[in-house]
C-alpha cells in the first residue's frame, strides 16, 4: 500500500501564495496617500490596502490549512516530498477521518463545520508531543518564528473582526513594530495594511527579512513549510 504524500498539501500552500502576492504586487502602485493617490488613481488607497489586507489573510488561512492536512497525514505514517516521516508514538491511524477524530476528541468529527485551531504554536507542539517522537518537526521552528505566527494571527483576526479585543490586540502589536510607548497613539487611521506595507521591518529574522512586512510574512512562511514538511 502506498503511502499518504503531503506533496500536493505543500504545492497548494504555494500555490495560494504566490497568488495572493500576486495581487499584493498588483495592489502596490494605489496604496499611496498623497493627493495624488487618493485623487488620480483608478482605486484609492483605503481599498488598495484592503486588498493586501484580505490577501493576507488568506495566506494565514492557507497555512493554518496546511499544517493541519500535513499533521493529519504524518499521524497515518505519511510522507513529505524528500522522504521524511516523523517517527509515531502510537499505531497508524486508520485514515483521515481517524485522526481527526483523534486530535479532536469527537466522534464524527466533520473538517466542514467542525474546526481545530492551528494558530497557538505551543498548543500544536503539545498535539505533536503526544502523538510524534520529540514532537518533530513541529517543534523544529524556531522561537521567533513561533511568535510571528502568533502575530500573524493577531493581523488576520483584526482584518476578519471589529471586536474590542481583536481592535486592542492589533493596536499593542502595532505600536510594539512602530517602537510605540503604550501612552502613544498610533497614527490616525493606522490599519492591518498600513502595518503589512510599512518597510520598517522589525522582529523578523534576518533570513526572512524582507521589503516590508508582507514579504517577510509570505517568505517566512514558505520556509516554515519546508520544515514541517521537507
Amino acid at each position: 500500500m502506498n503511502k499518504v504524500s503531503t506533496k500536493s498539501i505543500k504545492w497548494e500552500l504555494d500555490r495560494i501564495i504566490r497568488s495572493a502576492d500576486g495581487i499584493y504586487i498588483a495592489m502596490l502602485p494605489y496604496v499611496d496617500l498623497s493627493y495624488k493617490g487618493i485623487h488620480e488613481n483608478p482605486l484609492h488607497p483605503l481599498q488598495a490596502t484592503k486588498i493586501v489586507e484580505l490577501s493576507f489573510m488568506n495566506i494565514v488561512s492557507a497555512w493554518e490549512e496546511f499544517v493541519q492536512e500535513v499533521f493529519v497525514r504524518y499521524m497515518l505514517g505519511g510522507i513529505s516530498e524528500s522522504g521524511y516521516s516523523p517517527t509515531l508514538r502510537m499505531g497508524k491511524c486508520q485514515n483521515l477521518n481517524h485522526a481527526l477524530e483523534l486530535l479532536s476528541g469527537k466522534a464524527g468529527f466533520d473538517p466542514a463545520i467542525d474546526y481545530l485551531d492551528w494558530s497557538n504554536w505551543s498548543n500544536v507542539i503539545n498535539k505533536a508531543k503526544i502523538y510524534f517522537k520529540k514532537a518533530e518537526p513541529f517543534s523544529l521552528l524556531l522561537e521567533n518564528q513561533k511568535q510571528l505566527i502568533k502575530e500573524s494571527a493577531i493581523l488576520r483576526n483584526r482584518v476578519a473582526h471589529s471586536s474590542k479585543k481583536c481592535k486592542q490586540a492589533f493596536t499593542n502589536l502595532a505600536k510594539k513594530h512602530l517602537n510605540l510607548r503604550e501612552n502613544e497613539s498610533l497614527p490616525r487611521g493606522f490599519s492591518v495594511g498600513r502595518l503589512l506595507i510599512s518597510d520598517k521591518v522589525r522582529g523578523f529574522g534576518e533570513d526572512y527579512k524582507s521589503d516590508n512586512y508582507y514579504q517577510s510574512f509570505s517568505v517566512m512562511f514558505r520556509k516554515m513549510s519546508n520544515i514541517i514538511a521537507p
